[in-house]
């Protein structure tokens, strides 16, 4: 295919003027032949080819008036077409273009830094218009371009990857492989860190020196431990940059950022700060703590729990080599964390801070209204007592108090049990064991019998069949104490009745009383039909003559609602008048409790009984 142009010059008396009608094919390729028919082409003396690619007539391979042939350059690229004549220039309508390929021989250096140049080998690469580098970083203006070799610089903004070529023509060529059809892959230098200087360690503030390759390239540097990087250095080349220290900073690697925005990571540095191996304890106001670690001697004030700062300067001591500090404990000072502020204003937590707190052991007695000891250690360290009802008494009033004791009137308006707490001078509160648990009077009435851990001599052996029958304390539920009792019964068969007793010494005495009060709760196996029929309570006073107080059915509803076999707490009154309350007991009688197992098993329970659970909980009488 020609393309067919009618060009000339203006006429000429003498001569034809040169006209130019087509050139051609479209196909042709470098090296081969292009030919331009016209008329008057004798006269043309010098063609251009694209771009600027001069070629006189004698390189003419056929040169006549109507046909001009020639051999198209390798160097020639896309452009218009001049034929140059003593008469003037004729210039192609069209484009020209030759069919070519670009080709990538090779590349070097395959590892670069970025800003640097490269050089690549190859075929037509002077058609290539663009480089596209990894990231989307390209680059379209070259240091220099020929047919055979392309320079360009690197893209400070380059990373390690692939890179391709194109000529960015309406179908454009894309170059990403060499001619042995691998990738071109270019390496982009990063900076590297070697080693840190001071290598011990370096403190917040000060100067660290990185030594290492590349590291003009850094652009900023991320410490451990800080929100912000830091981007002005004292000082900076590519073996080594000088850097101070932020005083957030803590111990780990840096984060190095290239030009690219890669991030390098180095190996850890060391930040010195304060760390605490070891506190003592002491008294607040009175003693000395002493802290043991390391880098001690970098804290400029330490921050009690309670809000008291001490200066070092006020330090009973500071070690030179950091390995101790003695301080004063701050009167308001209470347990919790301490914070250790160093030189540079950076805090270090140091949690477990503890202070010398009292600590009750026991009370000799929780009744209201009357005196109680308390027994324990640092007791002379309370300044109130908060009871379980809020009640807060004061040390002027106790009666004494030592630093293992404090004998101290109990207000009358504790009644129930509850947590006992101590306030020392500064205000802080210590929770206490309960106060008043298993060991309170009630509505106003003398208590007979609560449960404690001990049990009292419930299930010593003093208890009557049947076989098997046990008693314990739980602590897993209470009705008003954190405990009850629990009374396994294994009854053998139905109708039978369960006895326990307890010897609980001659201070039970019911002369007088008409009411007798107890908190129960049944636990019966799940999927039986079995059920306790009712209890009883008697007094034994030997040869199993037993005074009763009245039978307490289960069956049925309950006065104040609900049943017994519903699994919850409830209040079983016995009428002990004219029967129980006639009776002292001493200590050869027994008061007891008499369980009956319902008669026969409803609704088709199974022919052994099962195993019953009474629980029983704040027995009193009024």
């Amino acid at each position: 295919m020609l393309f067919i142009i009618f060009i000339s010059c203006q006429k000429d008396n003498a001569t034809v003027d040169p006209v130019l009608i087509s050139f051609g094919p479209t196909t042709v390729k470098h090296g081969e032949t292009i030919k331009f028919i016209g008329k008057g082409l004798d006269q043309v003396t010098e063609i251009v080819m694209p771009v600027d690619i001069s070629i006189p007539s004698s390189a003419f391979t056929t040169h006549t008036s109507s046909l001009i042939e020639l051999v198209v350059p390798e160097i020639s690229t896309v452009g218009y077409v001049t034929l140059k004549t003593n008469k003037g220039s004729l210039t192609t309508k069209t484009t020209f273009g030759a069919a070519y390929a670009i080709t990538v021989r090779s590349f070097t250096p395959a590892t670069t830094r970025p800003g640097t140049n490269i050089t690549i080998n190859g075929s037509y690469l002077n058609y290539v218009k663009k480089i596209t580098f990894s990231q989307g970083q390209s680059v379209t203006q070259f240091v220099s371009q020929s047919l055979h070799q392309l320079v360009l610089q690197v893209p400070m903004a380059a990373q390690t990857g692939a890179f391709s070529l194109t000529d960015m023509a309406t179908t454009p060529q894309v170059v990403s492989q060499d001619t042995l059809n691998h990738d071109l892959i270019l390496t982009v230098t990063l900076p590297v860190a070697t080693s840190f200087s001071p290598a011990a360690g370096v403190t917040q503030t000060s100067n660290l020196t990185i030594n290492g390759t590349d590291l003009d390239l850094v652009s900023q540097i991320e410490f451990t431990g800080t929100a912000n990087p830091i981007r002005t250095f004292v000082s900076q080349s590519a073996t080594q940059i000088v850097v101070a220290v932020p005083n957030t900073a803590i111990t780990g690697s840096l984060k190095l950022t290239a030009p690219s925005g890669v991030k390098v990571t180095t190996p850890s540095v060391t930040i010195l700060e304060p760390a605490v191996t070891a506190m003592t304890a002491g008294k607040a106001g009175v003693s000395n703590v002493t802290i043991t670690g390391t880098n001690l001697s970098l804290v400029a004030s330490i921050t009690f729990p309670g809000g008291a700062v001490v200066a070092s300067t006020s330090f009973v001591s500071q070690a030179s080599d950091g390995t101790s500090i003695v301080v004063a404990i701050p009167a308001s000072a209470t347990p919790g964390t301490l914070q250790l502020v160093t030189t540079h204003s950076f805090t270090v937590s140091v949690p477990n801070f503890k202070i010398t707190l009292p600590v009750a052991t026991s009370y000799s007695g929780t009744t209201p209204g009357a005196s109680t000891t308390i027994t324990g250690t640092d007791l002379d360290l309370v300044a109130s007592i908060i009871f379980p009802d809020g009640t807060a008494v004061a040390s002027s009033s106790f009666t004494a108090q030592t630093s293992t004791s404090i004998t101290v009137t109990v207000p009358a308006t504790v009644t129930s049990p509850g947590a006992l707490n101590f306030k020392i001078a500064n205000g802080y509160q210590v929770a206490q064991p309960t106060f008043g648990a298993c060991s309170t009077s009630f509505a106003g009435s003398s208590l007979l019998y609560s449960f404690d851990a001990n049990l009292q001599g419930w299930g010593a052996g003093t208890f009557q069949a049947p076989a098997g029958l046990a008693a314990a304390f739980t602590s897993a539920e209470g009705h008003s104490c954190p405990g009850a009792g629990k009374l396994t019964i294994p009854f053998a068969t139905y109708g039978q009745n369960a006895d326990i007793e307890i010897n609980p010494g001659p201070a039970m005495d019911f002369t007088g009383k008409s009411k007798l009060h107890m908190w129960a709760k049944i636990q019966i196996p799940a999927g039986t039909a079995a059920a306790i029929n009712g209890v009883q309570a008697y007094v034994n006073t030997g040869g199993y003559s037993k005074y009763k107080g009245n039978f307490v059915s289960f069956s049925g509803a309950l006065p104040g609602g609900g049943s017994f076999s519903d699994g919850n707490w409830h209040e079983i009154v016995f009428d002990i008048a004219g029967n129980l309350s006639s009776i002292t007991v001493s200590v050869i009688n027994q008061f007891g409790l008499q369980i009956l197992l319902q008669g026969s098993a409803p609704g088709g329970g199974p022919a052994t009984p099962p195993q019953v659970i009474l629980l029983i909980d704040d027995v009193w009488v009024e």
